[in-house]
């Protein structure tokens, strides 16, 4: 009986246990009813946050360290237990990342790590006495723009940097070479370089880059550059400034006008041209040819050469002067009726206004037409553009020091590499398209100065070393320039030619000597290029009628010569002196 009722008492406390709503239905009617239990509520902490590096290189793009998050030993799953968020701040050199939980816990945080530049290496070391001139690898304009102010260089006489270390920075991520001076001559020496970047009052640095070095050696003069400048040219350049502000004038023009005389002269009048000219009769050939070789008609850079000849009409002109004209001159030939002196120099003007492209609308007047026999011309029209154009930021206003006052005035600055300097001048070349360069020569002696005395031929084969950038300044102008030439020829040797007595052109016609040399140049250098143009006309008389015919910086900012140079030939084709860039 006892074990029954021991057993009936355990079923129903089982059947309780199971089936509690049905047991107690007085109390809890309805299972729908039953509340629901309380959320457990999300736990704040602090987690430890830990990046995979502190640091890293900016390339470009943004960086996404590896992330573990730890609550005490236990590591945060990610995604189930916390959202990763980052941000990459270039311009202040750092970047973070913020580590938000979730789910059973609560809590942020939020850690930073430095984005320092990315490097470079060294390119090429050069040396000269004194200097050192490094050049690095180009950095990428994306990443240079937004990561790097410039470049740190270090020398030093041994491996750990430690003897006679000297340390340069150089400004400017587009930088790409520096010139180090003021070193010892004949001492090796160790190179290292680095990039670095200044935020307010931080400025954070690359790891150097792998070392070179470099030992003196024996360095080779630079070529220079043989220009074809006749003592007699820059003679007449001076004679053309006396007195004048401004003065240009075309050697090519005026020498092509004195070849084509000297093919039709004889005697000692042969002598004087050829002593002025410095070349032979005989080789007035290869001569002609040289200047013409200087000819370009191209997009870019023309360079235009034109003669003419006209002869009155019931003159006997030797036909082989006519042939060789034509020929060897490519001169354009034609009986002209002199009687009108206005007709005849109309047409010569506009013979000379075209091919001058309209910079010289006239070379002779009415006047000097009276009683001609011959006209003899020659034209040179020059337009270069700038192999590197003039930006519009590197126009500025300044100042010219003129010998009585100072000029407002527009200078060009422009960034060259090729410098020459000798004891009286020093000058910077700019290039133009399709090997023509303008020269701009400074003296070192302030105050008036005769373009004769500086040596220019001397000076082109003088190379400036040490310096990786030459800056070169020089200011905008429009100038024209030129007249009669007739007494300063005479003046430099040319004497007989001018006498009816003593002349010699019987290879022209007889009887004929000249009677006046006209030579017109006009100039106009801006941002663009340069356009100018030179016009020489000899005239001609017979016994009956007269005729005519580092960082290295140059500031032209006083007065100075300047020449256009056929950079193949060795070709003068303009050669000036400027005293008021602005009249």
């Amino acid at each position: 009986m006892k074990k029954r009722l021991l057993c009936f008492m355990l079923c129903v406390l089982m059947t309780l246990t199971v089936f509690p709503s049905t047991v107690y239905a007085g109390s809890i009617t309805e299972p729908s009813l039953m509340k629901t239990a309380a959320v457990t509520k999300a736990k704040k902490i602090t987690p430890k946050v830990t990046l995979s590096y502190k640091s890293t290189v900016w390339s470009g793009k943004a960086k996404k360290p590896a992330v573990t998050v730890k609550y005490g030993s236990h590591v945060l799953k990610k995604g189930t237990d916390y959202t990763v968020s980052y941000k990459n701040n270039v311009n202040v050199g750092k970047a973070t990342v913020t580590v938000t939980l979730k789910g059973k816990y609560s809590g942020k945080k939020t850690v930073s790590f430095k984005i320092i530049p990315k490097g470079t290496g060294i390119s090429s070391l050069s040396k000269s006495s004194g200097t050192l001139t490094v050049k690095w690898t180009k950095q990428s304009a994306k990443m240079s723009k937004s990561r790097i102010t410039g470049y740190q260089i270090q020398t030093a006489t041994n491996k750990d940097f430690t003897k006679n270390k000297k340390t340069v920075k150089v400004e400017g991520y587009k930088k790409t070479s520096a010139v180090i001076k003021n070193l010892k001559a004949n001492t090796k020496y160790y190179v290292r370089i680095r990039t670095y970047k200044t935020i307010g009052e931080k400025t954070y640095y690359s790891k150097w880059s792998k070392v070179k070095y470099k030992k003196d050696v024996k360095q080779e003069p630079l070529p220079g550059l043989d220009v074809g400048l006749g003592k007699n040219d820059a003679l007449l350049l001076d004679a053309l400034a006396e007195g004048e502000e401004n003065a240009i004038i075309s050697p090519m023009s005026v020498n092509m006008v004195l070849s084509m005389l000297l093919e039709g002269a004889g005697g000692s009048t042969k002598t004087e041209l050829e002593t002025y000219l410095g070349v032979k009769k005989e080789e007035l050939g290869s001569y002609a040819q040289g200047l013409f070789s200087s000819a370009a008609d191209k997009e870019m850079l023309k360079v235009l050469i034109s003669n003419a000849f006209w002869y009155r009409n019931d003159q006997e002109v030797e036909d082989a002067y006519l042939s060789v004209l034509a020929d060897r001159y490519g001169a354009e030939i034609a009986a002209m009726d002199f009687s009108d002196p206005a007709a005849a120099a109309n047409i010569i003007n506009a013979w000379c206004k075209e091919k001058t492209r309209e910079l010289i609308p006239s070379i002779v007047d009415p006047d000097d037409l009276a009683d001609v026999s011959d006209v003899l011309v020659n034209t040179l029209y020059f337009n270069g553009k700038w192999q590197v154009p003039v930006e519009d930021f590197c126009i500025k206003d300044g100042v010219f020091h003129g010998f009585k006052k100072n000029i407002d005035v527009k200078y060009l600055y422009s960034e060259e590499t090729k410098a020459y300097e000798n004891e009286n001048a020093i000058a910077f070349e700019k290039p133009y398209y399709n090997n023509y360069s303008f020269i701009g020569i400074l003296p070192k002696k302030e105050g008036d100065f005769n373009v004769s005395d500086l040596d220019i031929k001397g000076l082109m084969q003088k190379r400036v070393t040490g310096y990786d950038v030459i800056r070169a300044i020089m200011p905008k102008f429009e100038l024209e320039s030129g007249g009669d030439i007739t007494e300063i020829l005479q003046a430099l040797g040319i004497q007989k030619a001018f006498v009816f007595q003593l002349a010699d052109f019987s290879g022209i016609a007889e009887d004929v000597y000249i009677s006046k040399v006209i030579h017109k140049t006009k100039m106009i250098l801006d941002e663009n290029g340069t356009e100018a143009a030179a016009a020489t006309a000899a005239v001609l008389k017979d016994s009956a009628a007269p005729f005519e015919q580092k960082v290295l910086e140059i500031k032209l900012d006083r007065p100075y010569a300047f020449m256009i140079v056929d950079r193949q030939s060795g070709n003068v084709l303009f050669i000036g002196k400027i005293c008021n860039p602005a009249k």
